[in-house]
């Protein structure tokens, strides 16, 4: 027997309405243990970016600049998310970076560090362009040196790669090394695959996968309709 709530939902304000269900889930970790030496962007909290996305996937918005501008519009639904209400709205490039992993930039430049690791002089701009634009297809004039730097520079920031002192070359570090040794094989025999198999314009095969996720969807929506979040 269903336990009565003493506030319907609906009349919950939106704030206390997705800080109950943000409630039930699991807190991510910090993705670096300590801040990188390099300097650069102070990292957000991964959590609020995940609740973010979180809402906009259950509010059914068609675009990144669609939450943003959810987000410009509500503050209390920041302070749900767990952002600072009287602070900077994350920028676009801040939520895009959630949704990279499986661009094939990204792979392919974790197909390229590979190439490096028992380089004992390291690796320059040059190597990594090289090895990078013939992952994607194209020739290596095709990417300037500007570019090439963009990259190194992320690559470092996020501590994939640092800086040989006094040169201008680059070495991976262990933490890059098991990115990349993990990214690879996790993204070709386990996402795409998986992907094939969960999405319906993919396949309409029926699998136990597809059967768990048609599941899972509908629990969400029926939650959703329960707690009548599409209206608040």
């Amino acid at each position: 027997m269903e336990q009565p709530r003493l506030f319907p939902a609906e009349h919950l304000p939106v704030r206390l309405a997705y800080q109950s269900l943000f409630a039930h889930l699991p807190t991510l970790q910090p993705l670096f243990p300590r801040p990188s030496p390099h300097g650069g962007r102070p990292p957000l909290d991964r959590n609020a970016l995940l609740r973010a996305l979180i809402y906009r996937a259950l509010r059914r918005l068609t675009s990144l600049s669609d939450l943003l501008q959810a987000l410009r519009e509500n503050p209390a639904l920041l302070e749900a998310l767990g952002l600072d209400p009287l602070g900077d709205i994350p920028s676009l490039e801040r939520f895009s970076d959630w949704l990279r992993f499986a661009d094939p930039k990204v792979q392919s430049l974790c197909h390229a560090l590979l190439a490096f690791p028992q380089l004992p002089g390291g690796f320059s701009n040059r190597h990594l362009r090289e090895r990078f634009a013939a992952l994607l297809g194209k020739p290596a004039t095709a990417l300037t040196a500007g570019r090439m730097t963009y990259h190194l520079r992320r690559l470092r920031l996020h501590q994939l790669i640092e800086r040989i002192p006094g040169t201008h070359r680059y070495r991976l570090t262990d933490f890059g090394l098991r990115t990349a040794l993990f990214f690879t094989p996790i993204y070709n025999h386990l996402l795409r695959p998986g992907l094939g198999r969960t999405v319906p314009e993919f396949s309409k095969l029926s699998c136990p996968l597809r059967r768990a996720f048609d599941k899972l969807d509908q629990e969400v929506k029926t939650w959703v309709q329960h707690a009548q979040l599409s209206a608040a």
